[in-house]
């Protein structure tokens, strides 16, 4: 009975350290991939990082050379005592292109968050001419020293008379 005794306690003292080993390894396992995931979500976040830097750094470079035109944006931007020549401006506009009229002014919204100072305005054009020559208008502000929107237009075409009634607004810094 002896030898039987021996053979159960070396079989149960063999199970219990397979079973310790395996259940070591299972541990081990778990940490590693548990390991491997931090360390693949903070390679993650650092090359993320790193691209932020070398995009910011090209930011920075970008704004180095922006610097330069800073000045000649500044000309180009109308102020607020500028807009006081608007209506002439838009006066002489209208009569190149062939029109007479000239604009009301309607109301000033000061800047709100993130938006720009508007000046609303409603144009009214009249002439004998047509649609190019309206066009024609329409390209004249494009190319002047004004930020015009135009919000809404409408043509009344008479026997040989051309009406335009607009509203939009100037912007202004």
């Amino acid at each position: 009975m002896e030898p039987k005794r021996n053979f159960i306690r070396t079989l149960v003292v063999a199970c219990t350290i397979i079973g310790v080993l395996c259940g070591g390894i299972w541990y081990t396992m778990t940490r590693i991939d548990t390991k491997f995931l931090s360390i693949q979500s903070a390679r993650t976040e650092i090359q993320s990082k790193e691209q932020a830097l070398s995009a910011l750094a090209l930011l920075q470079g970008d704004a180095e050379k922006a610097q330069q035109y800073l000045p000649q944006i500044d000309r180009k931007l109308t102020s607020k005592e500028q807009l006081l020549a608007f209506s002439t401006d838009i006066n002489f506009l209208a009569e190149q292109a062939g029109f007479n009229g000239s604009p009301r002014f309607k109301e000033e919204t000061g800047p709100q968050s993130g938006d720009l100072r508007k000046t609303s305005f409603e144009l009214s054009l009249e002439g004998s001419h047509t649609l190019n020559d309206l066009a024609q208008f329409f390209t004249l502000v494009e190319r002047s020293n004004y930020f015009v929107k135009f919000a809404s237009l409408d043509i009344i075409r008479g026997e040989n008379a051309l009406r335009a009634v607009m509203s939009g607004y100037v912007i202004s810094f």
